[in-house]
């Protein structure tokens, strides 16, 4: 009588003896992984799934726990933690997206506020003149905002400066800071964070 084999070499071993096969070439081989699967979660983070197979193949036998359970790593791009295969010099494209998006609102802001300390000037010196109607509803509201908004930054400067014959700079010397501040931004502080 003909005996029909089944699944190739396995065909004619009990299932014990495939689990124990399989455990033996799980510790007689180091896994590899297989290809993965990105998978993305809250939080800023991906989740990873991949597969262990035995001597570098996909293990097909389902009883051979070692080989074929999956393998979950969340991984938080903050924290820069990379797959195994990763190099150590690679950077989170997420995060330099980040760095750029935060330094680009800084710069922004200091934009704003130095054409609103450009503004206050001007609008001193027409005051100062009486050029504009100081008796204007609208135009105190400007200048009151004006004022609650640069007198705090320019008063420190303004104390540090030397009499000057009641001309003041200190609009100026903020102005350099600000230019400072903005070039440091760009020129040193990115690269050596990117």
């Amino acid at each position: 009588m003909t005996r029909k084999i089944f699944g190739g070499a396995e065909g004619d071993r009990t299932p014990d003896l495939v689990i124990a096969n399989d455990a033996l070439s799980q510790l007689s081989y180091s896994p590899t992984p297989l290809p993965k699967r990105e998978v993305p979660s809250s939080g800023g983070r991906i989740l990873e799934t991949f597969t262990l197979s035995c001597q570098g193949r996909y293990c097909r036998n389902r009883a051979c726990f070692g080989c074929s359970q999956n393998i979950k790593l969340r991984i938080h791009h903050r924290l820069h933690l990379f797959l195994p295969e990763a190099t150590a010099t690679s950077r989170p494209i997420v995060t330099e997206a980040f760095m750029i998006a935060l330094f680009r609102t800084i710069d922004l802001a200091l934009d704003i506020y130095t054409w609103i300390i450009i503004a206050s000037a001007i609008f001193s010196w027409l005051y100062a003149f009486n050029v504009v109607n100081s008796s204007n509803r609208f135009v105190a509201s400007v200048g009151e905002f004006l004022y609650k908004v640069t007198e705090p930054v320019l008063r420190p400067i303004r104390n540090l400066l030397p009499n000057l014959g009641g001309i003041d700079i200190s609009p100026i010397i903020l102005l350099l800071i600000i230019f400072f501040i903005r070039q440091f931004m760009w020129t040193t502080l990115l690269p050596i964070l990117l």
